[in-house]
């Protein structure tokens, strides 16, 4: 079924900057996959997916890369033209008003925010200010964090589920939890230096993700810390 411009511009300004910090929308896990399955399962994908420039900014991990993301954003950059898609995306919300309108202009300025972080990250603009994160993101200026009652928050609904901390530093971090040691966390590329991403991480399946990561927990813990295992 066609989409209409606003959708287009949508579909280009969420995939776009997906792609600028080296994500894939047709990872069954990533983050943007929802468009290419519902907007996009009857037609191509929009340019700023499929033009060739997207592939290598892909594969190179996207900005966060670092230098080896220069050349590659730079044309992809030049090939798609995210800041457009982002300014209709704004105007269509003005005009739309409303809570679909209010909603669709704060998608707008994360867009808005997430660009202009990329940009700062390649050396061609400004440091974005931490300040203005924290609006575009909650409609709120930055607070002092109070994070006592969402700690004991947490500790109640980990106890309700049978997980209950033995300190309240153990919910500070999920690298030792249990007496066992973290799983292996890995990031984007899905190949960097010759070091891949284990399958089951990309398979989208959170069953076989959990299992694995708990796997891998007690085998690490019995390498490393084999002492942690009595008291398992």
């Amino acid at each position: 079924m066609p989409i209409d411009e606003l959708d287009a511009a949508i579909a280009e300004a969420i995939i776009g900057i997906d792609t600028l910090w080296g994500g894939d929308v047709m990872n069954p896990s990533g983050a943007g996959r929802f468009i290419a399955d519902s907007w996009f399962s009857d037609q191509p994908l929009p340019p700023a997916y499929a033009h060739a420039s997207a592939a290598a900014l892909r594969s190179c991990g996207g900005v966060g890369a670092g230098a080896a993301a220069e050349v590659p954003a730079g044309a992809y950059l030049g090939a798609v033209d995210l800041r457009g898609a982002i300014g209709r995306m704004l105007e269509a919300a003005r005009a739309e008003g409303g809570l679909r309108g209010a909603y669709l202009e704060g998608l707008s300025r994360c867009c808005e925010v997430m660009l202009d972080l990329a940009m700062e990250v390649l050396g061609r603009g400004p440091r974005v200010p931490y300040e203005r994160c924290v609006h575009t993101l909650t409609g709120t200026a930055p607070s002092p964090s109070e994070p006592e009652a969402r700690r004991r928050r947490v500790a109640d609904l980990l106890a309700a589920a049978g997980h209950a901390a033995h300190d309240g530093e153990s919910l500070l971090t999920d690298s030792f939890q249990d007496n066992l040691l973290g799983a292996p966390c890995y990031t984007r590329p899905a190949e960097f230096r010759g070091m891949r991403v284990p399958d089951v991480l990309l398979s989208g399946n959170h069953d076989q993700i959990r299992a694995w990561r708990e796997e891998q927990q007690r085998r690490r813990t019995a390498e490393r810390r084999d002492d942690l295992l009595e008291h398992h």
